[in-house]
C-alpha cells in the first residue's frame, strides 16, 4: 500500500520543538508499523505550513483488513504544536 500523509502545522511560540505526524498501521490489535519520526510528515516554527510524506508499505497479506490511524506528536511537552487540515490516503498497489 502507499499511504499519503500530511498536514498544516506550527509549533506556537518555538522554533526549535518540532510536530510530527506519522501512520501507524495495525492489522487487528497487532501493530505493522508504528508511528515513528522518520516516517512522519514533520514541522517546526511558529509560522504555519503545509507537510506532507508517502510511504510504501509492502509484504501485506492480501485481503486482510488493515486499520491506518493518523498519530501526532511534539518533541516537547510544554509547547503546544497545531495540526490543521489532517489529510491520510491509502491505495492499495499490486
Amino acid at each position: 500500500m502507499v499511504i499519503g500523509i500530511g498536514a498544516r502545522a506550527y509549533t506556537a511560540g518555538s522554533e526549535t520543538v518540532t510536530a510530527h505526524l506519522s501512520p501507524q498501521v495495525t492489522l487487528g490489535s497487532t501493530v505493522i508499523w508504528a508511528p515513528d519520526d522518520e516516517r512522519a510528515a514533520s514541522a517546526s516554527g511558529a509560522v504555519g505550513k503545509s507537510v506532507s510524506t508517502q510511504l510504501r508499505l509492502n509484504s501485506l497479506t492480501p485481503g486482510a483488513t488493515y486499520t491506518v490511524t493518523a498519530m501526532h506528536r511534539s518533541t516537547s511537552a510544554s509547547v503546544t504544536c497545531w495540526f490543521d487540515t489532517i489529510h491520510l490516503r491509502v491505495d492499495p498497489i499490486s
